[in-house]
């Protein structure tokens, strides 16, 4: 996410390419927040084609390959990022979409079930895309960088949620959120890459130097290497006191966000 690079490299400026000129932006700290908070609020505008159906009530009610949905529910759309508070609107409903069809010269209204995540049960193409394939050999250090820097991505999200200003402590959710993540048609790569973020996190913050954790228990054996002496029990006591807390009040704002959510 773009808005979320911005905050993590602390960014004043950022340079644009508009036509054959490039435009500095200034980017307002004071507002940082609302930038981290918004979502899709940089995207690319993608015509809204389809390039399969993946959603049985999507291909039975009419949407093929190839489709171009040119407008929902009677207002015109282009892009995709323009349909999607019209289904939105209509979640858990039913949406009528103009389908522009190659060959015929006049949309044709499909009445389309719409769930309640707003989804259609479409996939979108994406002009444009390259797709890089690896043998077995090359995937190897292919895979360790993408691990590095998701990595690094995550150590810059932790960091900040130490800044109340950025607002990134909204985003931290419980295993509802985990829930909402996958998607609700089965996709073996999505629920892989997944998988893999979800451990990628999980290890990361289970080596973070709290106590309680792994990572505390680690701090714990470093002192006494470095010292020969072992923490007293008293404080190994107040310690593991201090970081149940810290995960105990990081639960309750976990839970406390998903419930928001749902609420809103």
């Amino acid at each position: 996410m773009l808005q979320a690079d911005l905050v993590r490299r602390n960014s004043s400026t950022a340079t644009v390419l508009r036509g054959r000129d490039t435009v500095v932006l200034y980017i307002d700290h004071a507002r940082i927040g609302e930038v981290l908070n918004s979502p899709l609020m940089f995207d690319l505008a993608l015509p809204f084609i389809i390039d399969s159906v993946t959603s049985p009530t999507a291909s039975g009610a009419g949407l093929k390959k190839g489709d171009r949905i040119c407008a929902v529910n009677g207002t015109e759309v282009e892009f995709v990022h323009q349909a999607r508070p019209l289904f939105k609107e209509a979640a858990g409903d039913t949406a009528i979409v103009s389908v522009c069809r190659v060959g015929e010269e006049e949309a044709v209204d499909i009445a389309v079930p719409v769930d309640t995540a707003a989804m259609i049960g479409v996939a979108i193409s994406n002009p444009g895309i390259r797709v890089e394939k690896y043998d077995f050999i090359s995937a190897i250090p292919a895979g360790w960088n993408l691990a590095v820097e998701t990595i690094r991505g995550y150590l810059g999200d932790l960091r900040l949620l130490a800044r109340p200003s950025t607002g990134a402590y909204k985003s931290v959710g419980s295993f509802i959120a985990i829930g909402q993540v996958f998607p609700s048609v089965w996709d073996w790569y999505r629920f892989l890459n997944i998988l893999a973020l979800l451990s990628i996190m999980l290890g990361v913050m289970n080596l973070l130097p709290i106590p309680g954790l792994d990572g505390g228990h680690i701090l714990f054996v470093l002192y006494e290497m470095a010292t020969g002496r072992k923490p007293s029990e008293k404080f190994l006591v107040i310690a593991q006191s201090i970081g149940f807390l810290l995960l105990l009040m990081l639960m309750l704002l976990a839970f406390g966000n998903d419930i928001g959510r749902l609420i809103h």
